[in-house]
């Protein structure tokens, strides 16, 4: 009923997020959602720590004149079904980290701080996608503020490389 009541109100798009082992996806799939993306969440509590190396160095905070580059970097690296329902990044409501290679953006990290929790999303140009690691430990390094910490991070299905880099 929920569903059949967006029409009306000028809903075009309705994007739900469920447990792909929930009964709630037959129901959706039943009423003609279909998936365009798998995603896991990752959590853990962070507390003390240190990085090795100077990644961090190499993040700077994204600027007005990053944006365009932001918008070609997830343009290149998410699926182009999954661009249809997802918008993409923003400097709106978080913090935004870029990682250049000369002129070209190799990554940029959305970070949003909650009061008990941070948020994080990467999207990491393949040609970087080695340099994972390092990318991860810098936004870590970047980000927390307190002694323990819980972070979440998003992985998409398509970022099959990046939970090497978290765990």
């Amino acid at each position: 009923e929920a569903i059949a009541g967006v029409g009306p109100r000028g809903i075009h798009h309705l994007v739900v997020e469920v447990d792909e082992s929930s009964a709630e996806l037959q129901i959706l799939r039943r009423a003609g959602f279909a998936v365009y993306t798998r995603q896991d969440i990752w959590a853990g509590r962070v507390a003390n720590y240190r990085p090795q190396g100077a990644a961090a160095r190499r993040l700077s905070r994204r600027t007005a004149a990053d944006d365009w580059d932001i918008q070609l970097l997830y343009s290149n690296t998410v699926p182009r079904l999954v661009q249809l329902v997802e918008p993409a990044p923003t400097g709106d409501g978080g913090e935004g980290w870029v990682l250049r290679d000369g002129d070209e953006l190799a990554a940029y990290v959305s970070i949003r701080k909650g009061s008990v929790a941070t948020w994080m999303r990467f999207f990491i140009h393949p040609d970087a996608e080695a340099e994972a690691d390092e990318i991860v430990a810098a936004a870590l390094e970047v980000t927390l503020a307190r002694e323990s910490e819980t972070v979440y991070c998003c992985v998409r299905r398509y970022e099959s490389w990046l939970p090497y880099a978290l765990e």
